[in-house]
């Protein structure tokens, strides 16, 4: 599975001509995945979507469908997207279920780096699902639950043979390396030194690290934006980040989603007690712990955990979710010169679900701790 120094071999012989958009059509054309009708007589649209990568969806007016490609703009968005190529083969001869979960594959141009997959143009991102509902859904936390269970369980057993997972962004920001302050903001860098001024955090963060293990593959990039919402069901998208690691963390970050979203629901005014914000959040309090109670049950349903173990496990993965609170306090204020006061909430919530993660468990996210069948 996800072989890094093939992929790494295949892209250093590449011919890396960057896709542009007058070639789009052409392109697709030349590579079958479009027809000459779709072209001429159903109205094609191209759009420039590129971000981090080179993007392009092509649309196809009237319920014609469309695809999406994706080509890396480095050296190193190009290994990326070839592991994500490699990943979205593998995970449906891994399991047939795959295929109604990830997105379809119309293609993969090895030799240009270009990978043409279908465009899920009826779908909502499920950031965008709770704004516009002003609410978490249970069913949809089962569905993630099931998801990531299924891809939890289905790995195979030579572990050792895949690209390792590399540490979750914030264990280690105490730490920092150079690389981080070429890209951080001024309220990063207070960010950081909050994390690096606390012995306690510094504590619970190394703890966390040392506990990390390697045990299955993961998504590895769970973000609201990766999961889509349908008329027939849940998708899972943007593999790139793909690699061996430790579940709780794929587990976690679902957690800390949900606890991210809505801590930034609670208009922090500074002239509320702390003890109104769970009355005063847009997202309601209750409807978090059933949709992460939901996950929860359905991730240890699917994989047919035992209790002991799966205790353990959710009070790694509960952990995970506060590391993954720091990690998105960093990102909301990437291009900020100060941090905000539900940025520094977060830091405050992720400090204390560290510090008392069975209590964070049932008091704040309503989680069944499994000890007993």
């Amino acid at each position: 599975m996800v072989d890094q120094v093939g992929l790494e071999e295949a892209c250093s012989e590449r011919v890396n001509v960057a896709l542009e958009l007058p070639e789009v059509a052409r392109y697709l054309l030349a590579r079958a995945t479009l027809s000459a009708r779709a072209l001429v007589d159903e109205g094609l649209v191209v759009r420039d979507v590129s971000s981090r990568h080179r993007n392009f969806r092509v649309e196809i007016p009237g319920g014609g469908g469309g695809v999406q490609l994706k080509q890396g703009n480095s050296p190193d968005t190009q290994l990326t997207v070839a592991r994500e190529a490699r990943v979205y083969q593998e995970l449906k001869t891994l399991d047939a279920r795959f295929t109604d979960l990830i997105p379809k594959v119309h293609d993969y141009d090895a030799e240009r780096g270009i990978l043409i997959t279908e465009l899920i143009s009826d779908a909502e991102d499920l950031r965008a699902q709770q704004i516009r509902t002003g609410t978490f859904r249970a069913d949809i936390g089962a569905s993630i639950g099931e998801a990531l269970a299924l891809l939890h369980g289905c790995a195979p057993p030579d572990v050792e043979a895949g690209v390792s997972c590399p540490l979750p962004p914030f264990l280690g920001i105490y730490q920092p390396t150079l690389e981080i302050f070429r890209n951080a903001s001024v309220a990063n860098l207070q960010l950081i030194r909050i994390v690096q001024a606390s012995t306690e955090l510094r504590a619970h963060l190394s703890r966390v690290k040392a506990n990390l293990r390697r045990e299955a593959l993961l998504h590895n990039d769970i973000r609201w934006d990766n999961f889509l919402i349908t008329e027939q069901g849940l998708k899972l998208v943007d593999w790139e980040a793909a690699a061996y690691g430790d579940p709780a963390w794929d587990l976690g970050s679902v957690l800390g989603q949900y606890l991210s979203s809505w801590v930034f629901s609670i208009p922090v005014t500074g002239s509320e007690a702390v003890a109104n914000y769970a009355q005063l959040a847009r997202l309601p309090l209750a409807a978090l712990k059933a949709a992460c109670n939901a996950c929860w049950t359905a991730y240890f349903v699917t994989r047919q955990m035992a209790s002991a173990p799966a205790a353990q496990f959710l009070l790694r993965a509960v952990s995970m979710a506060a590391v993954r609170l720091l990690q998105s306090a960093y990102e909301s204020s990437q291009f900020s010169v100060q941090l905000t006061s539900c940025e520094i909430l977060h830091v405050q919530l992720a400090t204390n679900i560290l510090a008392r993660p069975a209590a964070a468990c049932s008091q704040l996210m309503g989680l069944p701790m499994r000890e007993t069948q």
